[in-house]
């Protein structure tokens, strides 16, 4: 859904557009055919000059919002403004003087306008205004005790209250398998789909042991499951009030889903992302069913003995239905943690799918009696390199075009040392095909790199456990594949220990110190140590207490410096799970805000901002673990934080942006409706009661000011 202002009425002949504020950096635009369009700068504010005669309209950032002011020149008719709101069913005042956009999704209200002219030292001079609506889709604008003679500041606040909901998603306990407890349903990761046909629809995927999950009709066809838990993959509108597809994933042995995100539908000629993918793991044991559409994959068979489990990659098409399935592993463990796909622009249906996670295996080949976990003869490192588990990242390219669906693998390597390492998140850069995953080692010999005529930012373990962030290039061979990599860690703490969870990249890469790229890197986790790495001008310069804080931190593009780093957290446990970047027109790309979502049991967790038309939706800790979601600005500070749960146990495991201001957050709860205080489920989702068993997965709107549910 998509809301539009039109400025209609007498309009000036001699309007002009002209940019304000400079922001750093720049963006890149690619598109499909080979069309490009590089360096185009960002601003911080825009202006429209005589939009209509003596009236210029100005459009810039504002906190976390996109807003505008009306500068009117002492003379012009504040009547000659007319503002058509297209995209909506109707307008309306509220009894306050508000006025409310009724649309298909909710409500989008702006609050009376402020309006002031300024004295001779700059004191703004309150000036009385308000809306007039003139038709049921536009408004105008009165101004009462301004005499002309002054120049006059006009400002609408957009405030967005309803176009928000929040959803438990899960089924009960089998009453039939005492004394085992099932209903037992997790939400791991969320994506919105950002465009096309299906912009504004929510996938979701997690595990189950619920026998009665949602699942829609027509799915037979995928593998029924029935192990001891099951993967989900559910599909819902823009509102969360229907499912538009919803199924298990299982083959009797027990799977869970741990991360998703979007592709194009083969047949579709616009590449509207509607295909699901999707990594996790497969547990292998005696009786598993083998009706998986394994043709044309990477690797048909599991070699995981019994006991042990495989990483896969599997796609569902636009109806919810199994297209493809691949094993990822070898004879030990291996688990698929995170997954991005960066579409192709040449000729052809093909993707390039990222998979990150660890492994307890070898090296080995592509067949079903190998041993080992698969690397390419490009790759970082073909080896093993000892210790409990090593990290991986491979990359496969699938022609969707090929029918049945065949598997090319680009890129895949070993990453660790002699102690454990595991890769845990994930994110992409599709203008070059480089990867930046993060995670956490107990090795002393992790591997630790950066670019010609840089120092890498910290070559050394500095705790017991260190989050590190390594950046590979899979179209380059060996050592150059891994052109930087860094630990990240404090020394001093109860465990001393960091967990990499999540990360994003912004901007343009190119490490040539003539002429440097904008990209950073922003990393999201866990830390228990009180000298952890922060900035001057970050949010949370010291270590809040209890067992763990969240940390934020963001690298520059050769991981040799930090740009900005922060704890966030109260005095009891708090921890960083997931990250996103929610776009804006009026943002550079180094200056992007970035959006994470966590857990805290600290009563006293920061929130932001506690006063005002746009205040946190929830400033007070609702009892036991509460989800939190936090929004930092372009140096480190916080602009927006708020609580969301109940009394009980609340987890926020995923977050994806949709659209320019909203983010959707994913996870668990054991909270029910009928808790003091209940967890926050709002009227026509589709399931507003919690299903019984030890947890419900749940899925929210936020809007990203962090203003849900109508408050």
């Amino acid at each position: 859904m998509a809301v539009r202002l039109d400025f209609k009425g007498p309009r000036s002949a001699s309007t002009q557009l002209r940019p304000g504020q400079r922001l750093p950096g720049v963006k890149n635009y690619y598109y499909s055919g080979g069309r490009e369009r590089t360096r185009v700068p960002t601003f911080a504010e825009v202006f429209y000059d005589d939009l209509y005669d003596g009236v210029d309209l100005r459009v810039y950032e504002g906190g976390d919002l996109i807003e505008y002011d009306f500068l009117v020149s002492p003379g012009a008719d504040v009547g000659s403004i007319v503002v058509e709101c297209a995209g909506i069913k109707h307008i309306a005042l509220a009894p306050d003087g508000s006025l409310e956009m009724h649309t298909e999704a909710g409500v989008i209200k702006q609050t009376p306008p402020s309006s002031w002219t300024q004295d001779a030292d700059g004191s703004k001079l309150p000036v009385a205004s308000g809306y007039c609506i003139l038709t049921p889709t536009s408004y105008g604008l009165w101004v009462e005790g301004w005499d002309g003679t002054e120049s006059l500041v006009i400002d609408p606040a957009v405030v967005f209250d309803t176009l928000l909901w929040s959803t438990y998603l899960g089924g009960g306990p089998d009453t039939n398998q005492p004394p085992v407890e099932t209903g037992y349903d997790i939400a791991n990761d969320v994506v919105v789909a950002q465009y096309g046909t299906a912009s504004g629809q929510i996938t979701v995927v997690g595990e189950t042991d619920s026998v009665d999950f949602h699942v829609t009709p027509g799915l037979a066809g995928n593998p029924p499951g029935g192990g001891f838990l099951d993967a989900f993959v559910t599909r819902l509108n823009s509102s969360g009030t229907s499912l538009i597809y919803s199924t298990y994933i299982g083959t009797g042995c027990g799977e869970r889903a741990t991360a998703v995100d979007l592709a194009w539908d083969p047949n579709d000629s616009s590449k509207n992302p509607t295909w699901a993918v999707v990594t996790g793991n497969k547990f292998n044991g005696a009786g598993c069913a083998s009706t998986l559409p394994t043709q044309g994959a990477w690797d048909a068979c599991t070699k995981a003995t019994p006991g042990s489990m495989d990483a896969f990659v599997l796609m569902l098409d636009v109806s919810g239905v199994l297209q493809y399935y691949t094993y990822l592993g070898g004879e030990g463990n291996d688990f698929g943690d995170d997954i991005k796909v960066s579409p192709l622009t040449g000729e052809g249906a093909e993707i390039e799918v990222y998979v990150c996670g660890w492994t307890t295996d070898g090296f080995g080949t592509p067949a079903c009696a190998t041993q080992d976990y698969p690397a390419t003869p490009t790759a970082f490192t073909t080896t093993y390199q000892g210790g409990q588990t090593d990290g991986f990242v491979t990359k496969l390219r699938l022609a969707l075009n090929r029918g049945p669906l065949a598997t090319d693998m680009i890129y895949s390597s070993f990453l660790g040392g002699t102690g454990e390492d595991r890769a845990i998140g994930l994110a992409v850069d599709s203008e070059n095909g480089h990867c930046v995953v993060t995670g956490y080692t107990t090795s002393v010999n992790f591997p630790t790199r950066a670019p010609t005529g840089f120092s890498v930012y910290s070559a050394t373990r500095s705790g017991l456990i260190d989050a590190f962030v390594s950046r590979f290039d899979t179209a380059a061979s060996g050592l150059a594949s891994l052109p930087a990599s860094t630990y990240l860690g404090g020394t001093s703490g109860a465990n001393i220990q960091e967990v990499g969870s999540d990360l994003v990249i912004h901007g343009s890469y190119n490490p040539d110190p003539a002429n440097p790229g904008d990209q950073v890197v922003t990393v999201v986790g866990t830390t228990d140590t009180t000298d952890f790495p922060t900035t001057a001008q970050a949010q949370q310069g010291t270590y809040g207490g209890g067992s763990a804080d969240a940390f934020v931190t963001r690298l520059d593009q050769t991981f040799s410096s930090l740009v900005w780093s922060t704890y966030l957290g109260g005095d009891d446990e708090d921890r960083g799970n997931a990250i996103c970047v929610v776009p804006s027109l009026l943002v550079g790309a180094s200056n992007r805000k970035v959006t994470i979502c966590g857990a805290t049991s600290s009563s006293n967790f920061p929130t932001k901002p506690t006063s005002g038309a746009n205040q946190a939706y929830d400033q007070t800790w609702n009892g036991g673990i509460d989800v939190f979601v936090s929004r930092f600005g372009a140096n480190g500070g916080l602009a927006r934080s708020t609580y969301v749960g109940g009394e009980f146990t609340d987890c926020a495991l995923g977050i994806s942006p949709d659209g320019e201001r909203d983010v959707v957050v994913c996870g668990y709860t054991t909270t029910t409706e009928s808790a003091s205080p209940p967890f926050p489920i709002t009227a026509g989702v589709v399931q507003t009661t919690y299903a019984g068993g030890p947890t419900d997965a749940f899925v929210l709107k936020l809007r990203a000011n962090m203003t849900p549910f109508g408050q």
